[in-house]
C-alpha cells in the first residue's frame, strides 16, 4: 500500500512539474519583415527576411505562417519559409513566387506566429504584381466603364464582417485593400460599436467633375463604409477611443493622389453631392503602389492625376538661301611668256640667229 500512494505522488509532483513548465513557456511573439511592400512581374519571384520577436513570456514552441496561403495559391502565388518553427527569437527567409498568369494587382500577405508564443496582431506584406505586355495588339481590349454625368456610380463593392478586436486584412478586386488593426472600432454617435461590416466601394466620377485645381485631374474614387453608410460623423478608434487609421494600399502611379471628398449622400448605388475639401498624402514605395495610412473615417476619397502639360506650336520659318551660279574655271590655260621670262629670251636668240645667217649667206653670194 505504501509503494502504491508512493508511485502516485511521483505521478502526481511529476504531472505539476509539467504542467509548471509548459505553462512558464507560453507568452507573445510578433513578426518584424525587413521589408512591408515588394513588386514582381507575373512569372517572378522575390524573398524577404524575418525575425519572429518575443515580445512577453518564455520562449516556446511557434510556427510562422500565412494565414491567407490558400487565397494567395488560387492566385497563383507560393509562399515558403526556410525556418517556419523554432523557439523565439528566431528568423528566416520567406521566398515568394508568382505563376505567369497570375493576375495584376496588389496582394497582401499576412503573416502570424501560433503556438505557445503566438502574435498578437498579424504583420502584412504588400505585394504588388504587374502583368507580362501582351505581343499581340490584336488581342488588347480595352473595357471603357460608363460614367454617369451628375454623380458617382459605384463599379464594384466587397463588404466584410469584421471582428473589431481581431482586425484583418481586406480587398476590393486585388485593386483597393484595406488593413484594419486589432483593437478597431467604429465610434458613431457616442456609442462604441465592436463588430460591424466593412465596405471597400469603387467608383467611377461624373464626367462634369474637374479636378480641385489645375494641375489635377481626377479618374476614379473609393470610399470606406460602415454598415453600408459613408458618413463624415462616423470614425475608426481604438480600444481607448483614439481616432485609429486605417491602412490603405492602392494601385496608382507614382505621381496619383487624392483629394477627400465630403458633404454628399450615398444610397448604396451612387453618391450624389459634395465637393473637395482637404488634399490626401499618400506614400509611393514603388511606381504601381500608393500607401495611405491616416484615414480614420468612412468617407469619399477622389483619386488624381497630373494634368497633360499644354504643348505649344511654334512655326518654323526658314530664311530663303540665295545660290550663286557656279563659275566653271578651265582646266587648260595658255599663258603669254612675259619679257624677261626664260621663254621669252630663248624666242629672241632664235630670231637673232636667223638674222646673222641670213646675212651671212647673204655676202657669199655677191662675193661670187
Amino acid at each position: 500500500m505504501k509503494r502504491f500512494l508512493g508511485f502516485i505522488f511521483a505521478v502526481a509532483a511529476f504531472s505539476m512539474l509539467i504542467g509548471t513548465s509548459a505553462a512558464a513557456g507560453i507568452g507573445t511573439s510578433s513578426i518584424i519583415v525587413n521589408s512591408s511592400s515588394t513588386s514582381l512581374t507575373a512569372g517572378g519571384s522575390t524573398s524577404i527576411a524575418y525575425i519572429v520577436n518575443l515580445t512577453s513570456g518564455s520562449p516556446w514552441g511557434t510556427t510562422i505562417a500565412a494565414s491567407n496561403a490558400g487565397a494567395l495559391s488560387s492566385d497563383g502565388i507560393t509562399l515558403s519559409f526556410s525556418d517556419s518553427y523554432g523557439d523565439p527569437t528566431y528568423s528566416g527567409t520567406l521566398s515568394i513566387a508568382t505563376s505567369p498568369s497570375t493576375p495584376s494587382g496588389v496582394y497582401n500577405i499576412s503573416l502570424a506566429a501560433t503556438g505557445d508564443d503566438p502574435s498578437s496582431a498579424p504583420t502584412v506584406i504588400a505585394l504588388t504584381v504587374s502583368g507580362k505586355p501582351s505581343t499581340n495588339v490584336s488581342s488588347v481590349t480595352t473595357t471603357v466603364k460608363p460614367v454617369t454625368p451628375d454623380y458617382f456610380s459605384v463599379i464594384s463593392k466587397a463588404t466584410f464582417a469584421v471582428n473589431g478586436s481581431a482586425g484583418g486584412t481586406f480587398t476590393l478586386n486585388h485593386v483597393i485593400t484595406a488593413v484594419i488593426p486589432a483593437n478597431t472600432f467604429v465610434s458613431e454617435n457616442g456609442n462604441v460599436i465592436r463588430n460591424y461590416n466593412f465596405s471597400i466601394i469603387d467608383f467611377s466620377v461624373p464626367s462634369s467633375l474637374s479636378g480641385p485645381n489645375s494641375s489635377l485631374v481626377p479618374y476614379g474614387a473609393y470610399a470606406f463604409a460602415v454598415n453600408g453608410q459613408v458618413n463624415g460623423s462616423i470614425s475608426f478608434v481604438n480600444s481607448i477611443g483614439k481616432f485609429q487609421a486605417i491602412k490603405s494600399l492602392v494601385v496608382g502611379g507614382p505621381n496619383d493622389t487624392s483629394w477627400t471628398y465630403l458633404g454628399g449622400a450615398y444610397n448604396g448605388s451612387t453618391y450624389k453631392g459634395g465637393k473637395y475639401t482637404a488634399a490626401d498624402v499618400w506614400t509611393h514605395p514603388n511606381n504601381s503602389v500608393m500607401v495611405n495610412d491616416v484615414f480614420f473615417k468612412p468617407v469619399m476619397w477622389v483619386f488624381e492625376e497630373p494634368a497633360p502639360k499644354a504643348t505649344t506650336t511654334v512655326p518654323t520659318t526658314t530664311a530663303p538661301v540665295t545660290v550663286s551660279k557656279a563659275t566653271t574655271v578651265p582646266t587648260t590655260v595658255s599663258a603669254t611668256p612675259y619679257p624677261g621670262s626664260s621663254e621669252g629670251v630663248i624666242a629672241a636668240i632664235v630670231v637673232i640667229i636667223v638674222v646673222i645667217a641670213a646675212v651671212a649667206i647673204f655676202a657669199l653670194r655677191k662675193k661670187k
